[in-house]
């Protein structure tokens, strides 16, 4: 086993086990070097099924100007290697790729590329039923041994990239519950509705009138969307907001308050 797959399955295990964008930029640029490169970059395929493929760009360490050719197909058009990547499933030298361009949109797409430091890379594509869902690129301002486009380690390294990509794209659209916050009287308020005070009677014990606790008992609810006062008592006691019924006497309030 060479030492590329040894680090490249190094690589997957910490690129399956990111959590954030953050944990997988960093096994990717540590797999980058392995494969004696500076620069990587997974950019969206033009079949990649994400609402927001230019998303996927933040992952990676390419020049800015050079990642926002990537974020639509019409811009990555003069990229010679992803053509030829986009038509097979193995990765593909950029040198052999460019050897015999002609058209000056692909002569000044690979200029741009070396004006920013990138001279030599590899890119390979990620296939999926639909079509090409990302590609990975991986560049450096020096020169790739020869043989690098036969080596599968790359192909796995960029499937399990654009795996965990998609799961941490998945992750992001799931809003985590926000924190409700009650007040110290709605807090109160719906320990005495657990221990089935009316309005009024928790008006008595609290000092306040009836229809304040019911403005408290409202707003409760709102914030615990439930239906009705007894709703939000359940809901605040499943939620951990107030001790259960008997386990604590809600306190009196300090002063009356006026209606």
């Amino acid at each position: 086993m060479s030492t590329l797959e040894v680090r490249a399955r190094t690589a997957i295990a910490a690129v399956q086990s990111a959590r954030t964008l953050h944990d997988l930029n960093e096994a990717m640029a540590v797999f980058a070097q392995a494969a004696s490169c500076t620069h990587y970059l997974l950019a969206p395929g033009p079949d990649n099924p994400s609402d927001d493929p230019a998303a996927w760009l933040s992952c990676g360490n390419y020049p800015p100007m050079i990642a926002r050719l990537y974020r639509t197909t019409a811009t990555s058009l003069g990229d010679p290697a992803r053509r030829l990547a986009l038509k097979r499933g193995t990765p593909v030298m950029w040198r052999k790729a460019w050897v015999g361009v002609r058209d000056a949109e692909s002569r000044s797409f690979i200029t741009q590329l070396r004006s920013h430091g990138l001279r030599d890379g590899i890119t390979v594509a990620v296939h999926g039923p639909q079509g090409c869902l990302a590609l990975l690129m991986l560049a450096t301002s020096g020169t790739l041994p020869p043989g690098g486009e036969e080596d599968e380690t790359i192909s796995m390294v960029a499937l399990a990239a654009h795996q965990r990509m998609r799961r941490l794209e998945a992750a992001s659209l799931v809003a985590p519950p926000s924190a409700i916050m009650l007040t110290e009287r709605e807090r109160q308020c719906l320990q005495w509705v657990l221990e089935g005070k009316t309005n009024w009677e928790i008006g008595v014990l609290t000092g306040v009138a009836a229809r304040t606790v019911q403005f408290h008992l409202a707003n409760a609810q709102r914030k615990l969307g439930a239906g009705n006062r007894t709703q939000a008592g359940v809901q605040a006691l499943i939620r951990g907001l107030i001790p259960p019924p008997g386990g604590q006497e809600p306190p009196p309030a300090a002063e009356p308050q006026a209606a």
